[in-house]
């Protein structure tokens, strides 16, 4: 039975899946949507975007790839009105699968209400990590048990998933997301970039990218790099990345007497990227770390500090993480590794043969997809009974 319904679904029928996200802003679970809309196969995929708020950057990006995308507009999680156009979305798209990334009561409840739509909960950990809402909670006693699969982005939220009550006995799939290699080959000419940002060609360049908020621990990386500063000046900080803290950063980074390239956010980060000598990751907590990956396929060393989530990504090397939130000691590794060509060398290397072997987009698609297709093959076995 299920040859004979294979069959039928790869010659007459495209899988129809719906993604459903609060927003489109910058974030890996809104870069990973993106990717998979552009990378898919096409042949046997048709994917469907839903914003349930704004669409933002990525929504923008994903329309213009050709991709249907609705943005409904919800001001917040209890915008009734708002929600209730999700069920016309879900009834207009017909998807044979649902592939949800957010935990909004009211779109829960309306999503629940299409019994035969097979359904995937990604969990990617975003607020998770802290302190665990009551919204949260609720989710997961009420709505994720009735996903015919819940996946997470790492194994540190597959755990925290499972200590919920209802997801104990729940099977949760982590799912290591994936970044497109080809994105990171086209660089910026180094010295350009630095003449039109005002960095002295002899200095090094030491960066961060990353939203603007205390998750992501900016407020860190300008005291690493006070630190820096102090143990070579012929380094410049550029940070990448907006959010509601850009002014308290701001007078932070004047308070110890810095000089920091703030330059907000941009859509050309893969090209970016090459212009920094050494790359940083200050997060004080990490479901995973897809900008990891990004440096990496850059060739840009990485140094900083252990998180859980994101140390998964370097259990077999590719960068430097000190388990301490001492800002002096991973200035010393900064500096270690900039006055050190070899081991800088190494790093590059390492990093780049991880992302190339375990985390590049185009195995990544590949598994994803199989996954879509079990669910179809039992959606459609189901509708035979």
């Amino acid at each position: 039975m299920q040859k004979v319904v294979q069959k039928r679904m790869s010659t007459t029928h495209k899988t129809k899946i719906l993604h459903i996200l609060w927003t489109g802003r910058s974030g890996g679970m809104e870069k990973f949507v993106r990717d998979v809309t552009f990378y898919s196969d096409q042949e046997h995929f048709k994917h469907y975007v839903c914003f349930l708020a704004q669409a933002g950057r990525f929504g923008e990006e994903i329309k213009k790839n050709g991709c249907e995308v609705y943005c409904l507009n919800m001001k917040n999680g209890l915008s009734v009105f708002s929600a209730l156009q999700l069920l016309k979305v879900i009834r207009e798209v017909g998807p044979d699968i649902i592939n949800n990334h957010q935990r909004n009561i009211l779109a829960n409840i309306i999503i629940m209400m299409f019994r035969k739509i097979q359904k995937i909960y990604f969990e990617h950990g975003g607020h998770l990590m802290g302190h665990s809402s009551f919204a949260t909670k609720l989710f997961y006693d009420l709505f994720a048990i009735h996903y015919q699969v819940v996946m997470t982005n790492s194994k540190h939220v597959r755990d925290r998933i499972k200590k919920f009550k209802r997801m104990e006995n729940k099977d949760v799939l982590s799912f290591y997301c994936g970044i497109h290699l080809d994105l990171y080959e086209r660089k910026m000419a180094k010295l350009n970039i630095k003449e039109e940002l005002g960095i002295p060609q002899e200095n090094k360049v030491i960066g961060i990218v990353g939203r603007l908020v205390e998750q992501k621990g900016m407020d860190d990386f300008l005291r690493v790099a006070s630190e820096v500063n102090k143990l070579n000046k012929a380094c410049s900080f550029v940070v990448v990345g907006d959010g509601p803290l850009r002014q308290s950063l701001e007078q932070l980074a004047s308070q110890l007497n810095l000089k920091i390239l703030f330059l907000g956010d941009r859509s050309d980060v893969p090209q970016f990227m090459g212009v920094f000598d050494i790359f940083i990751i200050t997060s004080k907590w990490e479901p995973f770390g897809i900008v990891v990956l990004e440096a990496m396929a850059a060739r840009v060393p990485v140094v900083g500090f252990s998180v859980e989530g994101m140390k998964e990504i370097f259990e077999t090397g590719g960068g430097i993480l000190i388990q301490k939130r001492n800002h002096r000691e991973l200035a010393e590794v900064i500096v270690e590794v900039l006055n050190n060509d070899v081991k800088r060398e190494q790093l590059i290397k390492e990093g780049y043969e991880l992302v190339k072997n375990k985390f590049d987009f185009k195995n990544r698609i590949k598994c994803l997809e199989e996954i879509y297709r079990q669910l179809s093959v039992q959606k459609y076995e189901n509708s035979a009974r």
